[in-house]
């Protein structure tokens, strides 16, 4: 009885550690040495495909000392080429939103500076999983990062 207890312990935490790559998933991007927070959170779609959104934002001070965000938004697809183990996932990105928000000195409402997404932004970019808690994220674009499920 308590072997079989045993066996069916291990066997539920097997299947728990071999989630795939759904959750939320925090880190960072660096985008030409401009760091970028990012958030992704994946539900599990079909099979191997899990899909979900994600946030790329950014806050600092520009030249003028006024605070300065770079909010983007986007969907995500990933689909793994196999249950478990280390690997690089067939990956889509497409920006659905971005925003360059700007508040002036001397305390000003906030005002939208730029919007819109770049045109071909997360082109060929590359995620790989290392088949636990960890992605990694590159693109031709110079930006590269680290996401670690929460």
């Amino acid at each position: 009885m308590r072997r079989a207890l045993a066996l069916a312990l291990v066997s539920v935490s097997l299947v728990a550690c071999s989630a795939g790559v759904e959750g939320t998933w925090v880190g960072n991007l660096d985008c030409d040495q401009v760091p970028f927070d990012v958030e992704l959170t994946l539900e599990h779609d079909s099979k191997l495909v899990y899909t979900g959104t994600g946030t790329q934002d950014r806050a600092f001070k520009d030249l003028e000392g006024n605070e300065t965000t770079v909010a983007i938004e986007f969907d995500a697809s990933l689909e793994l080429e196999s249950k478990g183990g280390a690997q690089d996932l067939l990956t889509t990105l497409t920006c659905t939103s971005e925003q360059t928000i700007r508040t002036l000195t001397g305390g000003a409402d906030p005002e939208v500076v730029s919007e819109g997404c770049e045109p071909r932004r997360y082109d060929n970019y590359v995620v790989g999983w290392d088949g636990e808690d960890q992605l990694t994220i590159s693109g031709p674009d110079g930006c590269s990062g680290k996401l670690t499920r929460r």
